[in-house]
């Protein structure tokens, strides 16, 4: 509830800052003001591909692969996920896109074709996808600063020369601790219904 008042402005511009707006669908954002009240809402028409794009990813991507892409996602280290099969890639990286909410990944493609794929050697954080075979048949590539998730493998490879690419042991077995209790329940809630 924020009121119209010359010195309340800078409050006002605040609050509106810090509020964290996600654009949840079915989620309504209520703001009054002395000359009308604003609403934001998301459409219900999203939820339907995140469950398709949900279902996908939590088939492939367990907790481990959740909680170092996470990390490295918000640590903005250059990200790519790989994969022989698109139709297994792009609901993966748009699931660690969103993953990463409220933060805005900038440079993000879910599917790098092979004309792009010189762009994973840029000097900014990004979070790419792209086939594992089309990156196979470029080894010039320089992916040596470039933390790879390798869907087919399921499996994450940091750089070797860099040791701060990874959350700290502690941030991240607690991470992964609470990733595991949520899936393990949500598995639990899904047996006892049949």
């Amino acid at each position: 509830d924020l009121t119209e008042n010359v010195d309340e402005f800078p409050r006002i511009m605040t609050t509106l800052c810090e509020v964290p707006i996600l654009p949840t669908p079915g989620v309504q954002y209520d703001f009054k003001f002395n000359d009308g009240d604003i609403n934001l809402s998301f459409s219900e028409l999203e939820q339907v591909l995140d469950e398709e794009v949900f279902a996908i990813a939590l088939q492939i991507l367990h907790p481990g692969i959740l909680v170092a892409a996470w990390g490295a996602i918000i640590l903005e280290r250059k990200v790519l996920v790989t994969s022989c099969m698109t139709s297994v890639l792009e609901p993966c990286c748009e699931f660690l896109r969103k993953l990463a909410l409220p933060l805005t990944i900038s440079n993000y493609v879910p599917n790098l074709s092979e004309p792009f794929l010189q762009v994973v050697e840029a000097p900014f954080p990004y979070l790419y996808g792209t086939n594992s075979t089309l990156l196979a048949a470029h080894p010039e590539i320089d992916l040596g600063e470039t933390i790879i998730i390798d869907l087919d493998k399921r499996s994450v490879r940091y750089p070797t020369t860099y040791n701060d690419q990874k959350l700290p042991p502690i941030i991240f077995n607690r991470v992964l601790k609470n990733i595991n209790e949520v899936m393990l329940s949500g598995w639990n809630d899904l047996v006892s219904r049949s």
